[in-house]
C-alpha cells in the first residue's frame, strides 16, 4: 500500500509538472504573441506616418504649383512685382525669381 501511495503521489508531481511546464510554455507563447504585436503595430504607425508625410508633402508641392501659376497670371496681367508679392503673400524676391523662370 505504501508503494502505491509513493507511486500515486510520484505521478501526481509528475502530472504537476507537467501542467506547470504546459502553462509556462503558453506564458511565454503569450509573450512571444504580445511582442510580436506590439512590433507589428509599430510598424504599421511608422507607414501610417510615411504616408502622412508623403501626402503633407504632395498638398505643399500642389500649393506650391497654385501659387507659382498666380504670380505668373497676375504678372502676365500687368501687375508689377511689388503688387504681385503684396497679393499673393510673397516676397519681391520670390515673385522675380518665379518670373523670370516662368516666364
Amino acid at each position: 500500500q505504501e508503494r502505491e501511495e509513493a507511486r500515486s503521489e510520484s505521478m501526481l508531481k509528475q502530472q504537476t509538472a507537467i501542467e506547470e511546464k504546459k502553462r509556462l510554455a503558453t506564458e511565454r507563447e503569450a509573450m512571444r504573441l504580445s511582442k510580436e504585436k506590439i512590433k507589428l503595430e509599430s510598424e504599421l504607425e511608422k507607414q501610417r506616418l510615411k504616408k502622412e508625410e508623403a501626402l503633407e508633402r504632395a498638398k505643399i508641392h500642389e500649393a506650391t504649383n497654385e501659387r507659382i501659376s498666380k504670380i505668373i497670371q497676375l504678372k502676365e496681367s500687368g501687375m508689377s512685382t511689388a503688387e504681385v508679392a503684396k497679393k499673393v503673400g510673397v516676397t519681391r524676391q520670390y515673385v522675380w525669381k518665379i518670373t523670370r523662370q516662368g516666364m
